[in-house]
């Protein structure tokens, strides 16, 4: 066991250390009480933090499907004002032929093909935060299921920033022919 310094200056015990090491404790003891209050105020402010927390915005779009042979317009809205950019859009198939034109050279050429997208049919709008958009699909007699598209919005100065919407192409309804006799 060691024996202070302020004990073995003096050459004798003491009770009590000296009057500059009993100011160095008592301003120890009044930074750990500082440092206490400032953790109890921090911890019981959390609850409060936490409801401050902004959800982000849901981003909608106001349909999920497309009949065979028609043409659709569709918009996506709630889009946060921290999206900077004008949205891009980006359309892929799943069961479902997509074309990135709707020229009717390129329709004539492709006969399969079960949905068409124009870019130049889409508009931003960045006071309200709506993007809308015009889909095509090709009416044909053919019935096939699971077809779908998915549309993918992107926020061009951070990729990273994305809404993703899966539309349904649906099949449009064959007359019933009943022959009785």
């Amino acid at each position: 066991m060691s024996i202070p310094a302020w004990l073995r200056r003096s050459g004798r015990p003491s009770s009590s250390p000296p009057e500059s090491a009993a100011r160095a404790v008592a301003g120890v003891r009044r930074s750990v009480r500082s440092l206490r209050r400032g953790l109890l105020a921090a911890l019981l402010c959390l609850p409060l933090l936490a409801g401050l927390a902004v959800p982000a915005a849901a981003q909608t779009i106001d349909s999920s499907s497309i009949t065979e042979g028609q043409t659709k317009t569709f918009t996506v809205s709630g889009i946060p004002s921290s999206w900077t950019g004008t949205p891009t859009l980006g359309i892929s198939g799943t069961g479902a032929l997509v074309l990135s034109t709707c020229l009717s050279v390129v329709r004539t050429s492709q006969p399969q093909w079960d949905i068409c997208h124009q870019s130049s049919d889409e508009t931003w709008n960045s006071g309200t935060r709506v993007f809308t958009f015009q889909l095509q699909a090709h009416g044909d007699s053919v019935s096939e299921s699971g077809e779908t598209v998915t549309a993918t919005l992107t926020d061009p100065d951070n990729s990273s920033r994305t809404a993703s919407f899966t539309i349904t192409i649906d099949e449009v309804s064959q007359p019933v022919v009943t022959i009785t006799g």
